[in-house]
């Protein structure tokens, strides 16, 4: 019986006992998760399932805590317990585990929850072009191993992959999602519990922006600071909240930006001097306020929607007063300030320490090994200019830390597949796949609760299950 993440409590019957599941599941309350048991189990178990009013039981239980649940198999049949869709979806990845192909699984006890409120998976759309369909195999992937969000990376210079009625010439021609394909997969994230954290990635990473509306956005490749274009950012960004209505979280960029080129061109010294900011004074101080300024700006549209704005790590430590609480940070290489600086301001972080947990296909530099060694409270950059550049920093479990995610980038992809870059990101999907669970196993379970060799036996022998579910 192999399950990842390992569950808190499991009791297996004395005499080894397996049961045959009934060919019906009861939602109750829990239909889309009902559904998705049905959905998936039928693409690799002999046994179908359908909804029914009796078979497999799906009840409330309102003692349980969020996305906690309980699982009872035996003589009786299966019930599972939830307080909520969260725990019932849960239940619904252990099911499909220990689910054997002849519709069999053994008589036992599981009682379980994660320790994180957050875990994910980020894929970079923009740089080299991924099928619609393999957006849906990454959902199912974050469903088999019970990770909540899948980040999307929608845009960089290279192309601007959403669609927009607000500003339909940022849409790069060939390489943007319809309408349609981005309606399809919310409904398909959505049916599968599985969140989706869209990302457009500013101020800076923004060519597409300056080639679609250089009147608006600039040609410098940094969103301009000035009344029209922020009127512009905030609309956008009330329209990726519309387009993706179920999305608890919206990722607004915030690293990597030349912000020294706001301070260089006069002509928006004026609105600078409006917000508060005054461009004479030290021009790097200047940049930064700026850039706490642009920050606030974007979270505030977001939270006008009522989603929670994320950010990359990007500002620096002497402008935390200036920026926002309640946004979430990514502390990514401890680069722009340091996790420990994070934490003291009051932020709220998500650890994406790039190693290990960045994927760069088709040259990773970390192993499946490296991402289980880790832990949510351990951040090691590889950034020579980060303060822990050959070392590390560890800082004390705290609630701050909710939780972590794995980065999967293609800039590489190119480089090494030129035109068959399709099969770079299959192999890049393998690579992802490969080091999610060890990522799950890691999040859900704060402190170690197997060891390296009981996780990869695990890993490998749900690997032609996952395999089905996922090529169905």
């Amino acid at each position: 019986m192999y399950m990842i993440p390992k569950p808190r409590s499991v009791e297996i019957a004395e005499n080894g006992s397996r049961v045959k599941i009934p060919a019906t599941v009861f939602g109750g309350e829990f239909i889309q998760a009902a559904k998705t048991l049905c959905g998936l189990a039928n693409r690799f178990c002999s046994r179908k399932l359908s909804l029914g009013e009796d078979g497999i039981r799906m009840i409330r239980d309102g003692g349980l805590a969020e996305g906690a649940y309980k699982l009872d198999i035996g003589e009786n049949g299966v019930t599972v317990s939830a307080s909520g869709e969260s725990g019932a979806y849960n239940a619904v990845s252990t099911l499909l585990q220990i689910l054997e192909p002849d519709g069999s699984v053994p008589a036992v006890k599981i009682e379980d929850s994660p320790q994180d409120s957050y875990s994910s998976v980020m894929v970079d759309l923009a740089r080299v072009w991924h099928d619609f369909d393999m957006l849906k195999q990454y959902v199912d992937l974050c469903r088999f191993y019970k990770i909540k969000v899948l980040h999307l990376h929608f845009t960089d210079d290279q192309s601007y992959t959403l669609p927009s009625r607000l500003f339909p010439k940022l849409s790069t021609a060939g390489r943007s999602y319809s309408f349609s394909e981005i309606k399809e997969l919310n409904e398909y994230a959505r049916l599968r519990g599985v969140q989706i954290m869209p990302e457009i990635d500013v101020p800076g990473h923004c060519e597409s922006f300056c080639e679609g509306y250089p009147e608006i956005f600039g040609t410098k490749n940094l969103i301009p600071i000035n009344q029209r274009s922020m009127d512009a950012m905030k609309a956008l960004f009330g329209e990726l909240c519309d387009l993706f209505p179920y999305s608890k979280y919206i990722h607004i960029g915030g690293d990597e930006a030349v912000i020294s080129k706001w301070i260089e061109s006069e002509e928006d010294h004026g609105f600078y001097r409006s917000v508060g900011v005054d461009p004479q004074n030290d021009p790097e101080a200047a940049s930064e306020e700026l850039l706490a300024y642009f920050v606030n700006e974007m979270a505030d549209a977001v939270f006008a929607k009522g989603r929670q704005p994320v950010a990359w790590e990007g500002f620096r430590e002497e402008f935390n007063g200036r920026v926002r609480k309640d946004l979430i940070v990514i502390s990514w290489e401890n680069y722009y300030q340091t996790t420990p600086q994070l934490l003291k301001a009051g932020f709220r972080i998500i650890n994406c320490s790039w190693q290990p947990l960045y994927v760069v296909a088709p040259r990773t530099f970390w192993r499946e090994r490296d991402v289980f060694g880790w832990d949510l409270t351990l951040w090691t950059p590889v950034h020579n200019k980060s303060p822990y550049y050959g070392s590390c920093v560890r800082v004390d479990d705290c609630e701050q830390i909710l939780g972590a995610g794995l980065c999967v980038w293609s800039d590489q992809l190119q480089k090494y597949y030129k035109d068959e870059c399709p099969q770079g990101t299959r192999d890049e999907f393998e690579m992802a796949a490969e080091r999610l669970p060890a990522l799950a196993e890691n999040s859900w379970n704060r402190k170690k609760v197997r060891n390296y060799d009981d996780y990869l036996e695990a890993r490998i022998g749900l690997k032609s299950k996952l395999k089905k579910i996922l090529e169905a």
